[in-house]
This record gives C-alpha cells, structure tokens and sequence, in this order.
C-alpha cells in the first residue's frame, strides 16, 4: 500500500471513491448519544465509532477474533476535509509503518538474544527498515476513518479533526522477521547472519504480535 497509495490519493476521483466506500459521503449533524465536545458542528457519521477513543500512535488488539490489530491516527485543527483527511491518512500510514518496525526490532532482541545486542550494526537496521517496508506495503490497510467538523475561529474559518484506523493481520510480525532473515542470510556480516540464524531457529513459535 505504500507508494500507490500515496499517488492513488493525489487523485481526486480516488479519493471520492474512497470516501463513499468508507461511508463518509458528506457530513451529518451529530446526533451521538456520547456528549459530544461543545464546539462539534458535524459529524461524518452519526454516531462516533467506538476505536477513535482509543489511544493514538500505537497498535491494539483485535476488536474481535478474525479482525486485524488496529493503529489509530489523529490530527487536530485541518483546515479542509478532503486535503486533511488525505494528509491524515498518509500519516497514519507513515506512523504505523514505524510502529511495526519497532516490534519486529523489539521481537528480532527477544528472540536473537545476545546475537541481536552484538549485532547493533546500520545494516541490521537498513534490513529491518527494508523487511518493515516490505511487509507493510503488503499487509497494512486503512479500514476506517471519521471526522468532525469544529466550530469557525476568530477569523471565520471551520476546523476539522480527523481519525484514522490502519489494520494489520494477526502474524504480521512473523511476517516482517521472515523478510528479516533472508536479508541477513545474504549478509557479509557474519554478526548479522548469526541474527538471521537465530531468527530461523525460533521460527514462527514464540514470536509476539502487535498488541499482547
């Protein structure tokens, strides 16, 4: 999803497209039995989903059994619905993507143990950074998005508050440390291919998801 979805939503037919798909047709008066903040003008959907109370910037467990692990996204005080919601969401990609790379890097110290601590390299790192990348351009999607529209400013003009969820399957991590391994495996440095062998002796077993 990385790069064509970046390009994908300079596109404005996509980005309608997008917007009628995840059921933001255009705003709604707020009529949420929640107490809305005082100054919410509109809604993108009558009742606020229950995620967005969720806290932002890190992954959560599946609201359900089959469902993915979940990433929240947030931005405050966009000027225009469609331009922040574009921005919110590249950002929502942008900041999962780091999230995910920090638990395969989190999970790769686990289980390479004393292999990963010698093996502090930049190419173990560059392979991480490329495994991370690799796998959340496959498996990351954005599957929900809402909004609200605040009330004008001193100078007259309407401000917007946008949320983001990005999903990942269950084994995303496993799937990230399995692009980890064959990039060490081809490595010069024989620190970093001890990595890669420890990594393919655990396997799949004992490897942490997203959110424990």
């Amino acid at each position: 999803m990385g790069q064509s979805f970046r390009k994908n939503l300079s596109n404005p037919a996509v980005w309608s497209a997008l917007v009628v798909a995840l059921g933001m047709g255009g705003p709604t008066a707020c009529v949420s039995t929640t107490a809305p903040k005082q100054d919410v003008l509109e809604t993108s959907s009558a009742k606020a989903p229950a995620w967005v109370v969720l806290a932002p910037a890190r992954w959560h467990k599946p609201a359900q059994a089959g469902a993915g692990f979940r990433f929240i996204f947030a931005r405050d005080r966009l000027g225009d619905v469609a331009g922040g919601m574009k921005d919110t969401q590249l950002g929502a990609m942008d900041a999962s993507l780091a999230a995910y790379v920090a638990a395969g890097r989190e999970a790769t110290t686990e289980l390479a143990g004393a292999d990963a601590a010698k093996a502090a390299t930049v190419e173990l790192e560059r392979a991480l950074e490329e495994a991370g990348r690799e796998a959340h351009g496959r498996l990351a999607r954005v599957s929900d998005v809402y909004y609200e529209t605040s009330a004008a400013d001193a100078n007259g003009r309407l401000r917007y508050r946008a949320w983001v969820m990005v999903e990942m399957p269950t084994g995303a991590v496993s799937q990230l440390l399995e692009g980890l391994e064959r990039r060490l495996a081809r490595s010069r440095d024989p620190k970093a291919r001890r990595v890669g062998d420890s990594l393919k002796r655990a396997g799949a077993k004992g490897v942490p998801e997203l959110a424990r």
